[in-house]
């Protein structure tokens, strides 16, 4: 396992775990009350204040819920990854998963398309809205966006979808976010 790999799916479970937006898909895997008490520890003692066990948790529902996209895009354990800040032009041009947005374009054309189709997709919208004032007074919600870069340079955005759209659309200076290597 390579420096930053156990960090990154713990990240991300934890990002997972206090969205408010995934608690109200009924059959995700955060939906369940028995997470409750894991959000708890989250709002008092903050993201890194685990046991090993109740990491090894953690990352093993992160794994199951987002197996798909792990089997095709990654990250794996021997993945190189580093923490870096990724900017604002930068973030512009990353690629959007092709299952997720088709034909698969660059995050500044899902945000032009989100905004030019509000309705589609009315609760990622007001998402976007929610996360767009939080970001304006320079907060940070939980979760760095996972970015993977492909064999050929190619970079895509894996995690983080409303908190990227949401600092685009709020115009911050940068973004943090892990990116690995496949």
């Amino acid at each position: 396992m390579t420096a930053f790999y156990r960090d990154v799916m713990l990240d991300w479970a934890v990002a997972e775990l206090m969205s408010p937006y995934l608690r109200t898909i009924e059959t995700w895997i955060w939906a369940n009350p028995a997470w409750e008490p894991w959000r708890d520890h989250v709002r008092k003692h903050g993201r890194n204040a685990w046991t090993h066990a109740q990491e090894d948790t953690l990352i093993q529902a992160i794994n199951v819920s987002r197996k798909p996209v792990i089997d095709i895009y990654g990250p794996r354990p021997e993945s190189r990854i580093e923490p870096y800040d990724i900017s604002i032009p930068e973030l512009e041009t990353l690629h959007v998963m092709p299952e997720f947005f088709p034909p698969g374009g660059t995050l500044r054309q899902l945000l032009d398309w989100v905004r030019a189709k509000p309705d589609y997709a009315p609760e990622k919208t007001a998402a976007l809205v929610t996360l767009g004032k939080t970001m304006a007074g320079s907060q940070w919600t939980f979760g760095r966006l996972i970015v993977i870069e492909r064999p050929g340079g190619r970079r895509i955005l894996i995690e983080g979808y409303k908190r990227a759209l949401a600092a685009l659309a709020a115009g911050r200076a940068a973004a943090p976010a892990f990116i690995a290597w496949a």
